[in-house]
């Protein structure tokens, strides 16, 4: 049970480093079950099914809190059930290819391996990133502003929908167009929503300006 606020810091540290260690070999996984002409849209599914669990969750548990204000830890807990779900699932259904090729080299924190164009895409995502995951708590903010405290927990349900509906949308379409050309069009639609935002004059204008954003990174 968590008593103080150090404990909840590590509990969230910990909970990011699963995330770490599940990307990559997810998106490894669904590379090499999919071919390139479908890939874009295997990846477009998987990020739009992604944010419908993050578009319902936080209605459930609005939902769960509404009924049962004080029991935070019980909601802590009946979450624990779908992530075991999973596992199960895993366990039981997935059936990975064996490797092929050469033996994985040691693990090495060195971007030699990968060409001048890489790297630079990676110092783009890098500025991009800053910018994305400093913004959406100031319109959370914002919108708190406007609306009960309890309304603005559903506040991000509307903004995964769009991205989800994106993802599924734009996905079927990165096979006929390069995908560089997608990715500076969500670029652009970002910083010119959050230019938007930064002149907007009231707090209500927080959730329309969300809404292109979270279609734009994803």
């Amino acid at each position: 049970m968590i008593v103080a606020p150090w404990q909840l810091f590590v509990i969230r540290v910990v909970d990011r480093v699963g995330k770490g260690l599940r990307t990559s070999p997810r998106d490894a996984l669904i590379a090499d079950s999919t071919g390139p002409s479908v890939r874009g849209r295997a990846f477009g599914f998987q990020r739009g099914m992604d944010n419908v669990g993050a578009a319902f969750g936080p209605l459930l548990a609005a939902g769960f809190l509404w009924l049962w204000p004080t029991h935070v830890r019980a909601l802590f807990l009946v979450t624990l059930l779908p992530g075991l779900l999973v596992v199960v699932l895993l366990l039981l259904g997935l059936r990975e290819a064996p490797a092929t090729g050469p033996p994985p080299e040691r693990l090495r924190l060195t971007l030699r391996p990968f060409d001048r164009g890489f790297r630079r895409y990676l110092l783009a995502l890098l500025v991009f990133t800053l910018g994305m995951r400093v913004t959406p708590s100031c319109w959370c903010g914002r919108a708190s502003s406007a609306w009960p405290r309890r309304c603005c927990r559903c506040c991000g349900a509307p903004c995964h929908v769009v991205k989800s509906t994106s993802n599924l949308l734009l996905g079927r379409a990165v096979e006929p167009f390069r995908p560089s050309a997608f990715i500076f069009l969500g670029w652009f639609v970002f910083a010119g929503v959050y230019l938007a935002f930064a002149l907007a004059t009231m707090a209500w204008e927080a959730w329309p300006s969300s809404w292109p954003t979270a279609s734009s990174s994803a």
